[in-house]
């Protein structure tokens, strides 16, 4: 079957919406920031004659030249009739006009027919993770003025990661927000130059520390990564911290490691994710 693509506009919001409460349920997330990011400019729609029949979102990842997809779903009709895999094609086509070198995505291990699509596209698994959260503003951490942490120099940081354990884990990759970039040493004195890279009072911990996100007001969630400490003691500081700027969640992309998660989930009270309790990040040179 030959099928079309075109980026989507504000136009397709509700054909877009549509088709993921039929894919995912109509508490699917994406519905909840579908303008802002029809906006970004990066939503592909693939299309059979007029009908959207699948979407993925392509957002450049500036710091080491690669493009992170994301937000992938197909109509449930056309479920193995390799709508991803088109529009995988497509995007990597976008990709090398705009001189971008690698295409990177995350896929739960449980989803069977992604990882072929994936393999069948030439994506490799690059890292392994999972994804856990903790709900803050039901705690005793919410009464939390003053967190025990200082913002780190560049120079501390870049030495932090050249013997960072989790980066290691990790193959090498970093988890920011919401995507997985290749660690570098100008990407961490980036970071740091932001104040977004911090240590524990005592400095056996430390940890880069997301934005917190606004597409959402009632929700007040920030991405961490940990950089170096005992899993149990870092995830504690990093609690403190998020309630001393009164967020309501926070979350992480652990390396898939036995011990961490179930350090994180049974001496922090931390909870896995289901839509990435074994998640795979798969890339693909353009």
């Amino acid at each position: 079957m030959s099928y079309s693509s075109r980026i989507a506009t504000s136009r397709d919001k509700e054909s877009v919406s549509t088709l993921c409460s039929r894919a995912m349920g109509e508490d699917d997330y994406v519905i909840e920031i579908l303008d802002k990011t029809i906006s970004a400019g990066g939503l592909f729609l693939a299309l059979d004659q007029n009908r959207v029949i699948g979407i993925a979102n392509f957002q450049k990842v500036s710091s080491d030249g690669s493009a992170w997809l994301s937000m992938a779903r197909t109509d449930p009709e056309y479920r193995g009739r390799r709508v991803a895999g088109y529009l995988q094609k497509v995007i990597a086509s976008r990709a090398r006009q705009e001189g971008i070198h690698e295409l990177r995505f995350l896929v739960n291990s449980s989803n069977t027919p992604s990882i072929r699509s994936a393999l069948r596209g030439g994506f490799r698994p690059i890292a392994e993770t999972a994804h856990a959260s903790f709900f803050l503003e039901k705690t005793r951490y919410g009464h939390i003025k003053k967190a025990r942490v200082r913002a780190l120099s560049n120079s501390e940081t870049v030495s932090i990661m050249s013997g960072s354990t989790y980066l290691n884990k990790a193959n090498g990759y970093l988890a920011y927000g919401w995507h997985f970039e290749k660690a570098s040493a100008s990407r961490l004195e980036e970071l740091s130059t932001n104040g977004k890279a911090y240590a524990s009072a005592d400095q056996d911990s430390a940890f880069l520390f997301g934005c917190a996100e606004d597409w959402d007001p009632d929700r007040y969630h920030a991405e961490f990564f940990i950089l170096k400490g005992t899993i149990k003691r870092t995830l504690e500081i990093i609690k403190e911290y998020g309630a001393s700027l009164k967020l309501k969640s926070i979350g992480t992309f652990l390396p898939y490691n036995k011990y961490l998660i179930r350090s994180a989930l049974n001496e922090n009270s931390f909870k896995v994710d289901p839509w990435a309790d074994h998640g795979i990040v798969f890339g693909r040179k353009c």
